[in-house]
């Protein structure tokens, strides 16, 4: 935004700005020292002539400068532009990119919504996760439930409880990924159900997880059609 501007009637201007300060001060560098060589070189000048001569000297010599400070401007403009053009580029590049994800990530959350799957994301060092609503409704919790480690396993019922950890801290010694079913209890209303987990380490740079993603799926009336 700094390459560009707008005039009155909103078109885009590129505008250089050459130093006048160096013009101005070598216009009056360059007429002190040719006065003075006319005057030595040409004594006997009238003054009309002498006009004359300025005048042509002048004229040369403006035409020179204009033409020389027109092609810095034509130059600076060109570049300004491919400059706003790549960037332009860019830009359309990055809007199609982000669309792109925008409707990937909208598919997928419809997915997930449809097939009643829930993700959700634990950050192991602050201990804390974000879950999907579809995480949410599988669990039986509400928003304002403590969205913490202990909070988690506070849903996992007691009779899988060890099992998921001892399946939890192997795939995390073994550095792969883990499915397991267990059975929750909703806090909200008692129910207990069974649901299956998908789950899978990020590493930090140290090669220590740093964060476990997962998705539980709904399998409580497949495990009764078991039963």
């Amino acid at each position: 935004k700094d390459l560009k501007s707008a005039d009155k009637n909103g078109k885009l201007q590129f505008a250089s700005k050459p130093d006048v300060a160096i013009y101005i001060s070598g216009i009056t560098v360059f007429f002190t020292i040719y006065e003075f060589l006319k005057s030595k070189m040409y004594p006997d000048l009238t003054m009309w002539e002498s006009h004359i001569i300025s005048i042509i000297v002048v004229f040369v010599l403006s035409t020179v400068f204009f033409l020389w400070f027109r092609s810095i401007v034509i130059r600076e403009n060109r570049a300004k532009n491919r400059i706003n053009q790549d960037l332009l580029k860019e830009i359309i590049k990055h809007k199609k990119t982000e669309k792109a994800l925008k409707e990937s990530e909208h598919l997928l959350r419809e997915s997930q919504r449809i097939a009643h799957i829930g993700s959700f994301i634990i950050d192991l060092d602050a201990q804390t996760w974000k879950g999907t609503p579809e995480t949410h409704e599988i669990l039986g919790i509400e928003g304002g439930y403590p969205h913490t480690v202990d909070g988690l396993a506070d849903l996992i019922h007691p009779d899988s409880r060890e099992k998921f950890m001892n399946r939890y801290r192997r795939a995390d010694t073994e550095r792969d990924n883990f499915e397991f079913e267990y059975k929750i209890i909703s806090p909200r209303t008692g129910e207990i159900r069974w649901v299956q987990g998908f789950g899978g380490f990020e590493y930090d740079d140290s090669a220590e997880a740093d964060h476990l993603i997962c998705s539980i799926l709904d399998v409580t009336e497949r495990k009764l059609r078991e039963e």
